[in-house]
């Protein structure tokens, strides 16, 4: 045998050998990126699912090449099974593939900015089950429910989350604020004020607009009960932070008028709001109010009239000029 054919063989021989070594999670590998190929195609056809079977094929086919199961494998049969609408399978996978409670919360949070709302809402309601101690599920899963106009479950899921002793995005703050407007939007005012008021001493938010609606919502409920001096400096509190947020504008200026009986001021503020916001109708009603008790009735009717012009057939509007022709 020649030097150059001797070496051929032994080369032979050792590709062979690296082959034997290494086939086995090589082929892993190719069989279980098949697996996330075609569930990735599956996603984005949203008509292919039949893609499903044979996504999952490949992930079990992963088995054979190793001593278990490997991680990756897991993970794709409980993506594969979660669209395919098997939340449970999809659980028990998840918890196999040691999925954290991040990990989960980012698939939701991909889906809720990918604009499928139902999908989201299965992510979180998944991550609560595995992790109910983490709070971050329990806040997105209430919103998801408030969207939808389901209060009670909003509330049961904001309270769980308030019991919860592990955060990673959110603070107890942004909990207390999402319970205590489900409270105000079941006109429990005693509770919601209770409620705010937690949300500003823990003063964890982790949004903006929760630190700034808490503000302007505590101040609103401040002002049914007559209490403008608590009123006012959340109200300033709240334009400082957000100043293109129109209502606490308005309910500023309604505060110094009912307080002080400070027109001017009043009549300043709700027109800032009416400037940041002119197409929200309260402005003007509110300002309207104002001029009429002035004894403007002129200029109260047509701002009225301007706020009926925004909203056609608003009870609110339309009452008060009913009552201006009585």
């Amino acid at each position: 045998m020649n030097r150059l054919l001797t070496s051929s063989v032994l080369l032979s021989l050792v590709a062979i050998l690296i082959v034997a070594v290494s086939s086995r999670p090589l082929i892993y590998a190719f069989e279980t990126n098949l697996g996330f190929v075609l569930l990735s195609k599956t996603i984005n056809s949203q008509t292919q699912h039949n893609l499903l079977a044979d996504a999952e094929t490949w992930f079990q086919r992963s088995e054979t090449m190793s001593d278990s199961m490997p991680v990756e494998a897991y993970q794709g049969l409980g993506l594969v099974a979660f669209h395919a609408g098997d939340d449970e399978n999809a659980s028990a996978h998840f918890r196999k593939a040691g999925l954290s409670a991040a990990d989960m919360l980012a698939y939701g949070h991909t889906a809720a900015a990918l604009n499928q709302p139902e999908d989201a809402q299965r992510w979180y309601k998944l991550t609560t089950q595995q992790f109910p101690n983490m709070g971050d599920a329990w806040y997105y899963l209430g919103l998801m429910y408030q969207e939808q106009g389901l209060l009670s479950q909003a509330q049961s899921a904001y309270a769980a989350g308030v019991s919860a002793p592990d955060r990673i995005e959110i603070g107890s703050s942004d909990l207390y604020f999402g319970l205590a407007d489900m409270a105000r939007l079941q006109n429990n005012y005693a509770y919601a004020q209770h409620l705010y008021e937690q949300a500003l001493q823990s003063d964890s938010f982790s949004f903006q607009y929760a630190k700034v609606n808490t503000l302007d919502q505590l101040a609103a409920i401040y002002i049914r009960q007559q209490k403008y001096q608590k009123a006012i400096p959340l109200l300033e509190q709240a334009i400082d932070r957000s100043p293109s947020f129109d209502w606490p504008y308005f309910r500023l200026g309604t505060a110094y008028y009912l307080c002080c009986q400070d027109t001017e001021r009043a009549i300043s503020y709700l027109n800032q709001g009416i400037e940041t916001s002119p197409d929200n109708p309260w402005g003007y009603v509110l300002l309207g109010d104002i001029y009429l008790a002035e004894g403007d009735r002129e200029l109260a009717r047509t701002l009225f009239r301007k706020s009926l012009e925004l909203r056609p057939n608003w009870t609110v509007a339309e009452e008060r000029l009913l009552a201006m022709d009585q």
